[in-house]
């Protein structure tokens, strides 16, 4: 009996631990699972294979090419949406794409995301200023100071139709995402996100032209100041505190355009002085101007500005190809020097496509196959582009085989006491009007000028309603016929004019 007592103690007592191993075995198991989940590696954030999420505000901008802009992905809770704006030029027209709430998929490394829209061309006539647009970005996320793998695919349906734009993009702010060596996990970094947005734009050619300077958007007071003789560069919103490079200074245009914040629609970059230089052609946001302190101490060369109205005063354009105007806008008290534009009729030193007016401007030794200094597209039939006080000395068309050596436009046009001195053309040595309906030109001398066709001074073909008073031709020719005037069409007007030595005097035709 006593046997069996100690059998039974013994197998109770092997059983109790059992029990206990069982238990230890089971919480050391849980510790486990506790540190790989929530003490794992990461450089002081969070390893997970489960799910992948942004943490922050996340900026990208396109490379430039036949458009560029901007995209964000925003964090609100566990949704995670992508919002911008992309820009291109179309046929003289700025086109406008925005796009917001655009929801984002986050899977592993990769981000994705699929945009539609209504694609705007600025100053376009109604009936064809709108399209809608889809835009899609793919891409892989890479550790947390790189830049990111991103493609954009971009195409409009409409008008315009079947542009396609294809883009990467440079991470400009945020580092939310990032990609261990694996290859599969992803770690997400802490940060915050103050009201403040910052930009490392630098021109290209000066590498201290730029501003690296956060700065508050309720700071900018309507201007951004450039001096590019400034031993510093500030944000550019005070006097004293000025960005250093015309090219920086309309990067954060854009940027406070884009914010929509108080003034951001009709602000204004003004130069005190300094020589700039365009590599690539800059446009200015919408109603935005550029102003100079004085032409004397302003010049800019290079490529040209695209202003989408507002002002470009005081400002010397030096070996300059072409400044546009789409929509509307003025120029005022600026010299084009050398300027030029080998793209068919565009204009040597301006393209104007709307209502504008150019005052008291010089244009000297400017070409182009159509217009050497200025050509006038399409604008509406209420529409009117006012010359006035200008001097044209030497501008002509590319070795004479094109039309108008000053000027090339159509209807709509008022030149208005302007001095043309040895320009040449084809045909219309200083100024060439197609089709015309309706114009006046006065008050106007012609110097020297001549044509190897018609109308040494003026050719107008085709025209109705053009109205050419007060004006004086002093030995202009013309290889063909009207030596001072050629025009033909009805209802036009010649009237208080003076030809002196002029070979043919003027061609009427009607």
């Amino acid at each position: 009996m006593e046997m069996i007592q100690l059998k039974y103690n013994i197998l109770r007592i092997l059983g109790e631990v059992m029990r206990g191993f069982k238990l230890f075995i089971l919480l050391f198991l849980a510790v486990i699972s506790f540190i790989i989940v929530n003490c794992g590696g990461g450089g002081g954030g969070s390893t997970t294979n489960i799910e992948t999420s942004i943490t922050e505000n996340w900026t990208h901008d396109a490379d430039s090419g036949q458009g560029a802009g901007r995209w964000m992905l925003t964090k609100n809770g566990q949704t995670t949406t992508g919002s911008g704006e992309w820009n291109y030029s179309y046929n003289g027209y700025d086109i406008s794409c925005p796009f917001t709430n655009a929801p984002v998929t986050i899977s592993g490394s990769s981000i994705s995301f699929t945009a539609t829209g209504t694609a705007t061309a600025v100053g376009a006539p109604a009936g064809y200023g709108t399209s809608s647009f889809n835009l899609a970005v793919t891409g892989l996320a890479v550790n947390g100071e790189g830049n990111g793998d991103f493609n954009i695919s971009f195409t409009t349906n409409g008008w315009p139709s079947g542009l396609v734009g294809k883009w990467s993009s440079t991470r400009t702010s945020g580092s939310g995402i990032t990609v261990d060596d694996a290859g599969s996990d992803v770690t997400t970094s802490e940060s915050t996100i103050e009201n403040t947005t910052t930009t490392t734009a630098q021109p290209e050619g000066n590498a201290n032209s730029g501003s690296n300077e956060s700065y508050d958007i309720n700071d900018f007071n309507g201007y951004i100041y450039v001096n590019y003789t400034s031993t510093t560069s500030g944000n550019g919103f005070t006097p004293q505190s000025p960005m250093l490079s015309l090219n920086a200074a309309v990067a954060r245009a854009t940027e406070i355009a884009r914010s929509n914040a108080p003034g951001s629609n009709n602000g204004t970059i003004f130069i005190f002085e300094g020589r700039h230089n365009l590599s690539d052609k800059e446009s200015l946001p919408h109603n935005w101007s550029l102003l100079g302190v004085s032409r004397e101490k302003v010049f800019i060369s290079g490529a040209g500005i695209v202003l989408f109205g507002g002002e470009v005063s005081d400002i010397t354009f030096n070996n300059c190809n072409q400044t546009a105007i789409n929509g509307y806008g003025s120029i005022n008290r600026c010299a084009f020097n050398y300027c030029s534009s080998a793209e068919g009729f565009d204009g040597g030193a301006l393209q104007i496509n709307g209502s504008s007016q150019i005052t008291n401007c010089s244009f000297n030794n400017c070409t182009a196959l159509g217009g050497g200094a200025i050509t006038v597209g399409y604008i509406s039939a209420s529409e009117t582009v006012v010359i006035a006080d200008c001097i044209f000395e030497s501008c002509s068309t590319f070795e004479g085989i094109g039309w108008g050596g000053a000027i090339y436009g159509g209807s709509g046009l008022s030149i208005t006491n302007c001095t043309f001195d040895n320009c040449e053309a084809y045909g219309g040595g200083a100024i060439y009007l197609s089709s015309p309906s309706r114009g006046k030109i006065s008050s106007c001398t012609f110097i020297d000028c001549s044509a190897s066709y018609d109308g040494g001074g003026i050719h107008i073909s085709d025209g109705k309603d053009i109205n050419i008073e007060d004006c004086t031709f002093n030995n202009c020719k013309a290889d063909g016929s009207g030596g001072g005037v050629s025009c033909n069409g009805i209802n036009n007007i010649i009237e208080n004019c003076s030809f002196f030595e002029a070979l043919r005097y003027f061609k009427w035709v009607t």
